[in-house]
Formats: structure tokens, sequence, C-alpha cells
């Protein structure tokens, strides 16, 4: 990772007072942050849209009818309050590398489908947000 991007993040998890982990996890959290904010103007937990430990994805954030959501029965109730659903996915991943891999996109784009499959095998780690799609 260059020094501006190292910079940013440095300055990124002061500013939202979160513990430094390791340089390619604190670069998913960067990530993470950066992307859905362009999307989802308000306030959300890192938590929300880290996929923790999975292969392909570093985050998913759903957004639905403007509101994250986290769960089915978010879902459910925004259904019943607007009588429609649009929903946007944001897939993320994150790399430090300066350059790309195919493989590695490829790989991106092969989870991807899975979450969406219907019977997913790659996202484990993310039951709920699987179980949203």
């Amino acid at each position: 990772m260059d020094r501006i991007t190292k910079s940013l993040v440095k300055d990124f998890l002061k500013q939202q007072e979160i513990e430094s982990k390791t340089e390619s996890k604190d670069f998913e959290i960067f990530c993470n942050y950066s992307l859905v904010c362009k999307e989802y103007n308000d306030s959300f937990s890192f938590e929300d849209v880290s996929t923790g430990i999975n292969q392909g994805i570093d985050g998913i954030c759903i957004i639905v009818n403007g509101k994250l959501v986290t769960s089915i029965e978010e879902i459910k109730d925004l259904l019943e309050i607007n009588k429609f659903l649009e929903v946007l996915f944001v897939f993320i991943q994150a790399k430090t590398s300066s350059k790309f891999v195919g493989s590695e996109i490829g790989n991106f784009i092969f989870t991807i489908k899975d979450f969406f499959s219907d019977d997913p095998k790659l996202n484990e780690s993310i039951p709920k947000l699987v179980e949203i799609q």
C-alpha cells in the first residue's frame, strides 16, 4: 500500500476511534466505509457491512427503500410500510496490492454469483445476509 493511502487509513481509524488490527483489515474497514458512504447517507455500524472471514467478498451492504438492512424482519417491515421494495446491493473487495489479479476478480464475481444462488456454498459466514437476498 502506498504512503498516501496508508496515511488516509491511519487518519480514518483515528477519527473513527477504531483500534488498528492488520494493514489489510484496516484497509478493508476503510474501503467498506468509503464505498458504503457513497450509497448510504446515514450512520451505520462497520460490523453490519463487514463479512468477516469470507472468500471473495470483504463487505456487503444491502439498502432497501433507503435503509441499510441486516435482517429479513427489517425488510418485511419496510414492505408492510411502503408496499414496495427498492433494493441496492453493494459488494466490496478490498486489496492493498497495486495491481489487479485476474483470478481475484474472477473469484469476487464467482462469490457474488454464489451469494445469489438458490443453494449458496461459499457464503456460510454471512447467513443472515444470504437469507435476505
